[in-house]
């Protein structure tokens, strides 16, 4: 953790709603985007934002500081486990096309976003054939850009199950965009 970031915790846990609110902006972007390629549908995902930092501020008081989970870990874990709560009581969500999710990826308008629009998209539908999990490590090392420990962290894995989920993702996408 950053030493700016450690005392913005520090404050939040006091009951400082305007440090975290400064750990809410740093945060939102990053967080909403990784529940949006989780759920696919833009409503539900500022929703469930909007969750994720609710039950982090109810919560932060207990957040200790620990080598082992650092402040963006432990928030991207409540993100988790509110999007695989979503799923267990929303049986009947809507499944979304991929479209929507990379118009918000990428919305400029030249001959190289064009291309990089139809890449995201070709790597959106590949990231379908991955379980879960797989597409959970994928989008958390590459989109959020998280390291091995903390993907680990936040998915209650082991560094080398996270290496190997890694692998496996990369292989299977790979395999899918080169077929499309």
């Amino acid at each position: 953790m950053k030493p700016h970031e450690d005392k913005l915790v520090t404050a939040a846990r006091r009951g400082d709603a305007q440090s975290f609110g400064k750990l809410y902006d740093r945060y939102v972007s990053p967080i909403y985007r990784f529940v949006l390629l989780r759920v696919g549908n833009r409503a539900q995902a500022e929703d469930l934002t909007q969750e994720v930092f609710t039950k982090a501020w109810r919560s932060i008081r207990t957040y200790k500081k620990r080598k082992h989970i650092p402040f963006k870990s432990w928030l991207y874990r409540i993100a988790n486990n509110t999007v695989i709560d979503y799923y267990r009581t929303e049986r009947d969500h809507a499944d979304v096309e991929s479209a929507e999710v990379v118009e918000y990826v990428t919305t400029e308008f030249s001959e190289t976003a064009v291309d990089d629009k139809a890449r995201i998209a070709a790597v959106y539908e590949a990231l379908q054939y991955l379980t879960d999990v797989e597409r959970q490590v994928i989008t958390m090392r590459f989109i959020e850009e998280l390291s091995v420990r903390e993907v680990a962290l936040v998915l209650g894995k082991r560094e080398g199950t996270v290496r190997v989920m890694q692998y496996r993702g990369l292989k299977k996408l790979r395999t899918h965009v080169r077929e499309h």
